[in-house]
């Protein structure tokens, strides 16, 4: 895999890009904080 023109352009978003980036690495790290916390809790069921 070679690396294209375009993808470096795609690194380079406009910054109203910007925070729906920093909005999904939020989710995504709230989502693994979630699970992380739900498996370290002890679940009657589990």
């Amino acid at each position: 895999m070679g690396e294209r023109p375009s993808s470096t352009c795609a690194s380079r978003l406009p910054q109203k890009d910007d925070w729906l980036i920093d909005q999904r690495a939020q989710v995504a790290r709230w989502s693994r904080w979630h699970q992380a916390n739900r498996e370290s809790t002890p679940h009657a069921g589990g």
